[in-house]
């Protein structure tokens, strides 16, 4: 099984349940951390509200106690002949193979975004975001220049799905209920989250009655929403979008959409949306009927 998300670990789970500790079986969970990330989460942890800790659980342990072993390597390539898993500790084979790699983030082809935005898919990330946070508000807070205040205390989210939604209401929260009083030197309105979002309305994943009232409650919170904006393009401080605008970018956080890991997106035969492998009803690869593509792959 490679991947211990949220795909992986159910595929365990159910295996387990089904049939239980089998000598037979031989079953080996590979994933590049040794925990397990509540991702659903993560934005709590990049605004303060949460601790690291509580987003997280080891995954060596559980997985002992399903019957199966771990090991903690980076998944580097799948050779499908000769039913191998290439690591970065060595190469693993296989009878069969479930891939649970989750997804990455995906910047749509623009090389200059992850050099100048922040995104938020990790621990890490979180972990940064909310460092970057606090240290815009400590320049901010010593700072004369105007413009260059307006910049540090301006946050743009580049899209308008769930993520990008809990994560800009979240930082409003913090914003308004901690670092302003902590920073006195800093107005409220001085602040500015500014939300990006390719399509004519917000979360586009939601139905019509959702995103109307996700449209209301942003705009009660003052958080300005831009729309059909579609970002093309970041750097010399600005933000270029497909009508040909150019913005002031501030914190970039990019939470644009996600596609398939690369290692799934890599594999032989088609794709589907966002890399992601075709299967047939039981998701497994057609000409390779031993592999399962789960989850984001």
């Amino acid at each position: 099984i490679l991947g211990a998300g949220f795909s992986g670990m159910a595929f365990l789970d159910e295996l387990h349940r089904r049939l239980g500790r089998q000598a037979r079986l031989d079953v080996l969970l590979v994933d590049r951390n040794n925990f397990n990330l509540f991702t659903p989460l993560l934005y709590q942890v990049a605004t303060g509200l949460i601790d690291p800790d509580h987003i997280t659980y080891p995954v060596r342990g559980r997985a002992r106690r399903l019957g199966a072993r771990f090991q903690e390597s980076v998944v580097q390539g799948i050779d499908l002949d000769t039913k191998q898993v290439h690591t970065d500790d060595g190469v693993i084979g296989y009878d069969s193979l479930v891939v649970a790699l989750g997804s990455v983030t995906n910047f749509f082809g623009m090389k200059d975004v992850p050099r100048q935005s922040l995104t938020l898919k990790t621990l890490g990330d979180g972990i940064a975001l909310r460092n970057r946070i606090v240290d815009v508000f400590e320049e901010a807070d010593v700072t004369e220049d105007p413009a260059r205040r307006a910049q540090l205390l301006t946050f743009d989210v580049v899209g308008a799905g769930s993520t990008g939604v809990e994560f800009a209401t979240a930082l409003d929260s913090l914003i308004h209920s901690v670092l302003l009083r902590d920073y006195p030197r800093v107005r409220a309105d001085e602040v500015r989250i500014r939300m990006i979002e390719a399509m004519d309305h917000v979360v586009p994943e939601m139905s019509p009655g959702v995103c109307r009232l996700v449209t209301k409650r942003l705009q009660e919170r003052s958080i300005q929403i831009l729309l059909n904006k579609g970002v093309t393009g970041i750097g010399d401080g600005r933000i270029r979008t497909q009508d040909g605008s150019e913005l002031t970018a501030g914190t970039v956080i990019w939470t644009a959409g996600v596609r398939a890991n690369p290692v799934a997106a890599g594999l032989s035969g088609p794709h589907g949306r966002g890399a992601r492998v075709e299967t047939n009803p039981y998701l497994q690869m057609p000409e390779h009927p031993e592999v399962y593509c789960i989850g984001d792959n």
